[in-house]
């Protein structure tokens, strides 16, 4: 098992060895595109990002996915549909009060809630499967800076022809196999 802490190394891109083969690299396929590819242990898997495709200087509400360096912080999972999942990193079993929250005013921002105190959140319990299987990242983490982006997750989505707000999403199955193989010192490399 992997020893993880709260506490991640911000990397910078001449800080990653190419040779490492703990990164997930995630490569759009065009500027304005919402396709990408997900490059992992000798692996290519196709994936979307986000609508407006991808941008360095990521700000609420832009419908891009945000390039940089980051790290999968925690896996939320619905357990009334996954029985047995397996990964490295901490996970937790969403239930039903479980809140993303996006609004730039609360103390709470970019933060999971189990309440409704705010006005603007992301139901992690959906009817859909989008998030059956929820992966966060350290984007706009530590520190957190309100307007930089929330709820930047790796998280479900079947349907190939459509891009996300923002997120990293993958087919069903392709996450799974990503998440047997993923661990708190996987190197989240948005290009």
């Amino acid at each position: 098992m992997f020893n993880c802490s709260n506490k991640y190394k911000i990397l910078k891109h001449k800080d990653i060895n190419t040779k490492n083969n703990n990164i997930l690299r995630i490569i759009n396929i065009g500027s304005k595109s919402y396709k990408a590819t997900a490059h992992f242990h000798n692996t290519i898997i196709n994936c979307n990002i986000g609508i407006s495709g991808s941008i360095s200087n990521k700000k609420e509400g832009d419908k891009k996915t945000p390039k940089g360096i980051f790290y999968a912080t925690k896996l939320y999972y619905r357990a009334d549909k996954i029985q047995a999942i397996q990964t490295h990193i901490k996970k937790e079993i969403i239930k039903r009060n479980y809140k993303w929250c996006t609004d730039v005013s609360s103390y709470n921002y970019n933060k999971i809630i189990k309440n409704y105190i705010n006005k603007k959140y992301e139901t992690l319990w959906r009817n859909d499967n989008l998030y059956d299987l929820v992966i966060t990242t350290t984007h706009n983490e530590s520190p957190i800076v309100k307007g930089n982006g929330s709820a930047i997750f790796l998280h479900v989505n079947n349907d190939e022809k459509r891009g996300s707000l923002g997120c990293i999403t993958f087919k069903d199955s392709h996450l799974r196999r990503l998440l047997t193989n993923l661990n708190c010192k996987t190197i989240i490399h948005i290009k």
